[in-house]
């Protein structure tokens, strides 16, 4: 992108010397320093400067394809940008790559790039990554790291020749928890199709209402933004007074036309941006009535104007709209009133599920299933279930009401403007025959609970799905997030129900094998202690004491007392198992009182000894004669008596 030249005009009457600015050079990695870490979004920052280079690395080299986009995966946690420009040697990377500030984009406005600080972006978001050149079959790799003074160095791997096209490789290891895939899609749904592959595919593109070629109207944003050169900048200036029901502007426009901070995270408001962004409002206020009405002109049929003017009032047009000579019916002209029933596609919990009184406005009748020659006054639990069954084998796609009328025709105030495809018989779901839901045992069960199967939550499981071959448990939701780490670790198949307390019976007289979750975990952990040994037993009792750390001192070799010497060996084993399944099982694990005496208590000099006291060579010799000589003469007075 060519550089804008400032022209400033100066006047000065000062008379003195005159003193030039420059960079002091011992300054130079502390400024290299602040350079790269210009962003406040380094994840945002490494998918926009590193993709932007390569698509410029396209244009320049005139090639056709599209640049290829990576985001990290569990089997490659790697970030990678492969484009089929013109690559880039030993001497490129020398020359261009490694200095801050250098750019060979500066005279052209078919390129985005010119400030040269891009490419090092990575550095901002880890301390290392590779770059792969490859120019006239050679590959040149690189690995560039950041220095402890924070400034960025460049070190040639290798280089190799290959019969690879040429092109520049970017591989940028990801860190953990990292959102990229979400912003990379996010990012390339403004790009031109065909200009980028994401992860293999082509990325879905940002979807609205077009004013023109290069303006778009949509609600797939929370504000307004300026497309140029493919990287979207925020634009709150197109949304001053925008109503917030109105659609937020996508304005794509002409490199050069507008100017963005060193960072490229928004746009500086010079006078040429200004004076852009001020074009732009314009013309969406002027261009888009005339667009809104030509749209209308070119729709296929009456069901697609019908959904084009439903957003009429969201791209702030208020014109009276007609479909080849006829006005499009509007949600406050043609609601229909007459008494019929409706039914919400799903129903909610303790609701009744249907009613008689809605009004039914055009803005519902695209996602509605019309049923005509219904036969009842009501519509009870028995039909519901008939109408959901029918409805799921035929996958009608989604929809939100269920429209019943005893007619055998649809109102004529709507029949022309829904999809025939949205229209059927009752006499189709009346038919349907109720499946009676039974488990595995044959025994019928009915209703449905909120659970976790093998570990997975499932919102809604049918009784009739569970497996009575795999264990089964219930509880409510407070012994549910206390002990379900417990049964995910000792079952790789279960159910596990979270049940209020009025439904425990039933469900209990349902499945007689499930077993109540805390008495399952108390049961777990008993057999636990059950296999306890008594050293470990031990190992544990001494995990509790503070008097451990004081044993953990002491070399067992050089002390007599065998109290002594079982109690030091006990506070230094490591059972690593045994510790984490302390953790599993011990706030319900019963252990039983280890009949074990401090042999720390023989020796009153030691009894107050801190734990966090170093012993010195000389302190511990002592010590051990002072144990020792204890030791042995309790042994003496033993023996004479």
């Amino acid at each position: 992108m060519k550089v804008i030249e400032r022209v400033l005009d100066v006047t000065s009457n000062l008379e003195g010397e005159k003193i030039d600015m420059s960079i002091d050079q011992s300054a130079l990695h502390f400024i290299m320093s602040v350079l790269t870490d210009l962003y406040s979004d380094p994840e945002m920052a490494i998918i926009r400067e590193y993709s932007t280079n390569a698509f410029d690395a396209h244009i320049e080299d005139a090639v056709s394809r599209p640049i290829e986009v990576t985001t990290p995966s569990p089997l490659s946690p790697y970030f990678r940008v492969r484009d089929y420009g013109l690559g880039l040697d030993d001497d490129d990377i020398r020359e261009v790559y490694s200095l801050y500030g250098a750019s060979t984009k500066r005279g052209s406005d078919d390129v985005v790039g010119m400030l040269g600080l891009g490419c090092k972006s990575a550095l901002t978001y880890t301390d290392q990554f590779t770059l792969s050149g490859i120019k006239d079959g050679l590959c040149t790799q690189v690995a560039i790291s950041r220095d402890e003074d924070g400034s960025g160095s460049m070190t040639v791997v290798d280089q190799y020749p290959t019969d690879e096209p040429s092109g520049v490789e970017i591989v940028i290891p990801a860190k953990q928890g990292n959102r990229i895939e979400e912003k990379a899609k996010n990012f390339f749904r403004f790009w031109k199709p065909g200009t980028v592959l994401l992860d293999g595919k082509e990325p879905k593109l940002i979807q609205g209402m077009k004013i023109s070629d290069d303006l778009l109207l949509t609600n797939e944003v929370d504000q307004s933004y300026v497309v140029m050169g493919n990287v979207p900048y925020p634009a709150p200036v197109l949304d001053e007074g925008r109503r917030w029901t109105e659609w937020p502007t996508v304005a794509f426009v002409e490199i050069g036309t507008v100017q963005f901070t060193p960072s490229r995270e928004s746009l500086q408001m010079t006078a040429l941006t200004k004076a852009t962004l001020a074009t732009v409002k314009e013309r969406v206020k002027t261009e888009k009535e005339a667009a809104y009405l030509k749209l209308l002109d070119a729709c296929a049929t009456p069901q697609e104007a019908l959904a084009l003017s439903l957003n009429s009032g969201y791209i702030g047009v208020a014109v009276k709209a007609e479909y080849k000579g006829q006005e499009i019916p509007g949600s406050v002209s043609a609601p229909l009133r007459e008494k019929f029933i409706v039914a919400p596609a799903v129903k909610r919990y303790r609701q009744k599920g249907w009613s008689t009184d809605r009004v039914i406005a055009n803005n519902t009748w695209p996602k509605t299933i019309w049923l005509t020659d219904f036969d009842g006054e009501d519509f009870s639990a028995h039909k519901r279930k008939k109408l959901d069954q029918w409805a799921s084998k035929n996958d009608l796609g989604s929809f939100e009401y269920y429209v019943l009328l005893k007619d055998a025709q649809i109102p004529s105030t709507v029949t022309e403007w829904i999809d025939p495809s949205m229209v059927y018989s009752w006499n189709d779901p009346k038919a349907e025959k109720i499946k009676v839901e039974r488990n595995a045992q044959g025994t019928r069960v009915s209703g449905s609970y909120k659970a976790y199967v093998n570990g997975q939550y499932v919102y809604s499981l049918l009784a009739a799905d569970i497996d009575t071959s795999k264990p089964i448990f219930y509880a409510d939701r407070f012994f549910m997030a206390k002990n379900h780490g417990l049964i995910r670790n000792k079952y790789s198949e279960y159910t596990m129900v979270i049940l209020g307390r009025n439904r425990i019976n039933k469900f209990k007289r349902d499945f007689p094998s499930a077993k109540e979750l805390h008495e399952a975990c108390m049961e777990l952990a008993s057999k636990w202690v059950e296999k306890l040994t008594e050293t470990q037993k031990l190992m544990l009792h001494l995990r509790t004491l503070s008097s451990t750390d004081k044993l953990k001192k002491f070399d067992e070799s050089l002390v007599d007392d065998p109290d002594f010497k079982v109690a030091i060996a006990a506070s230094k084993m490591k059972d690593a198992k045994l510790f984490e399944e302390y953790q599993r099982y011990g706030t319900l694990a019963q252990l039983t009182k280890v009949d074990w005496k401090n042999p720390l208590n023989k020796y009153p000099l030691l009894t107050n000894l801190p734990g966090y006291v170093i012993m010195n060579a000389d302190m511990k010799s002592h010590t051990y004669l002072y144990v020792n000589a204890v030791y042995a003469a309790e042994q003496e007075a033993q023996n004479a008596v």
